[in-house]
């Protein structure tokens, strides 16, 4: 190398770069918004612009927009009530740009009908569900056995109803009683069953493709009228990541698969869904699921998609069945980030895994997605608000009984559980906020169970001594080992 080439190269490694900033494009959650912006979502939706919002005098005239008709048509067609957002297919009549701002009109159209719960609000993080459920051959919906009727989502069965489905009720060491799991999956058998007969996901399925066409004619013919730059069309090429692909429609029969030591396979089945009892902690499941996998592999080279909420276990389960550590597994709820593709050999036989990043869907309120572990709580600021739900959920008696809590006063000045509380932070020697904290995280790590016994539990609460003069006239009662102090 020549002296001034080895100047050159080494003033391009010490100055060259230095104003190159390098885009973060790792897609990250939303799962709550500021008031600010929600208004522009509204603002996007209506098409208005916020700069003219201050003049009053000024009469605003627009024009018409070939997107607003089709807009307006897709609205009425696709199901904005659903957990899951509409997926808008793309024409190549539409270009990039149109086809970007009706795609996100119609999601913050969806974000809107579901303004007074707390679930992902990132499209892109949408995309790549999107793009799991439409790759996989199986999707495998993995769920909290602890609570199934909350973790289970029946709108995916519906949205892919020519898919196989697999739903693994992972956590499962963390039950002691298995019957509570059958008991949970035949309420929801018999709860999904109801509405599956009344409405049929394949003749909705064929009405959207044909209001679709109708739609894609009726905005060519918008275009025909208006002059369009024909460049501006883009390829197949440029909208792979748009694209879906054809899956074939045949008829799946689910096959049974039950143990003796788990539950029982209920009589009324849900059509292409199969039901497996598993945790990552104990490894007598582990031959079980690979047999799915492997009868679930006709084609050879099979796709299974993980998706489900955050924190239910989808890394362990990957790592489980993998039996190397190929993704990062973390108690904080949202560690994977973006879609992963994971390929491995079973007894010679090739899958692939696609690893989706938790999402929250619109189902529940954020007290119930503190309890079960969804939200963060290290990163909450407002659990003061949800105090008394909490106190509510698990109930005074189970939490004294828990901690040790053998009395506490009845002061009329405050309610019930703030006095629980004040007698908790004497205890604990810890503040309001980090008593909900501890209450909460011993409830997620399994400590704290709704399945303490509330006999031989006597926690009659004192009465109020304020409204008395003579504190004198006390009397102890003694119930078994625990002493509580009455005020005539």
């Amino acid at each position: 190398m020549h002296k001034e080439k080895l100047g050159k190269a080494l003033i391009n490694r010490r100055f060259g770069q230095k104003n190159i900033k390098k885009e973060n494009k790792t897609p990250f959650s939303v799962v709550d918004q500021a008031n600010i912006d929600r208004l522009f979502e509204k603002l996007e939706i209506s098409k208005k612009d916020i700069s003219a919002l201050n003049s009053r005098n000024i009469q605003e005239e627009r024009t018409e927009d070939p997107l607003d008709l089709i807009y307006k048509r897709c609205v009425e067609v696709f199901p904005l009530n659903l957990s899951i957002p509409p997926r808008v297919n793309f024409t190549e009549k539409i270009s990039i740009t149109d086809f970007q701002d009706l795609e996100k009109r119609i999601f913050n159209k969806w974000k809107d009908e579901h303004k007074n719960v707390i679930f992902e609000r990132n499209l892109e993080i949408w995309r790549q569900f999107w793009i799991t459920c439409e790759k996989s051959d199986v999707i495998v919906q993995i769920i909290d056995c602890r609570n199934i009727l909350f973790f289970f989502n029946k709108d995916i069965i519906n949205m892919y109803p020519k898919k196989k489905h697999l739903i693994v009720l992972n956590k499962s060491d963390l039950i002691k009683n298995t019957e509570q799991i059958e008991i949970q999956i035949k309420m929801l058998i018999e709860e999904y069953s109801k509405e599956y007969h009344k409405e049929n996901s394949r003749e909705n399925s064929k009405e959207n493709k044909e209001n679709y066409k109708e739609l894609s004619k009726e905005y060519n013919k918008e275009l025909s009228k208006d002059e369009f730059n024909k460049d501006k069309y883009s390829t197949e090429e440029n909208i792979k990541e748009y694209t879906t692909d054809n899956h074939t429609t045949d008829k799946y029969t689910t096959v049974n698969h039950t143990k003796k030591e788990d539950i029982k396979s209920p009589s009324n089945e849900i059509p292409n869904v199969q039901w497996l009892v598993f945790s990552c902690q104990n490894n007598k499941y582990l031959e079980d699921l690979k047999n799915i996998f492997i009868k679930y592999n006709e084609t050879g080279n099979s796709t299974f998609g993980m998706i489900g909420y955050p924190n239910v276990g989808k890394s362990s389960f990957i790592n489980t069945l993998l039996q190397i550590k190929k993704v990062g597994v973390s108690k904080t709820p949202g560690k994977t980030k973006r879609l992963q593709s994971l390929n491995f050999n079973l007894n010679n036989i090739k899958f692939t895994l696609l690893d989706c990043p938790g999402l929250i869907f619109p189902t529940h309120q954020k007290t119930s997605l503190i309890l079960n572990s969804i939200l963060n709580v290290d990163q909450m600021k407002d659990l003061i608000k949800f105090s008394n739900q909490i106190i509510q959920h698990f109930g005074i008696k189970r939490l004294c009984k828990f901690y040790n809590i053998n009395e506490f006063k009845n002061d009329s000045r405050f309610d019930i559980n703030t006095n629980f509380f004040n007698q908790m932070i004497k205890i604990k020697n810890i503040d309001f906020g980090k008593c909900i904290k501890k209450i909460v995280k011993d409830f997620i790590d399994n400590k704290l169970t709704l399945e303490i016994e509330e006999q031989d539990i006597d926690l009659t609460i004192n009465y109020d001594w304020y409204g008395f003069g003579d504190k004198s006239k006390s009397k102890e009662i003694k119930k078994g080992k625990k002493v509580y102090k009455k005020i005539r």
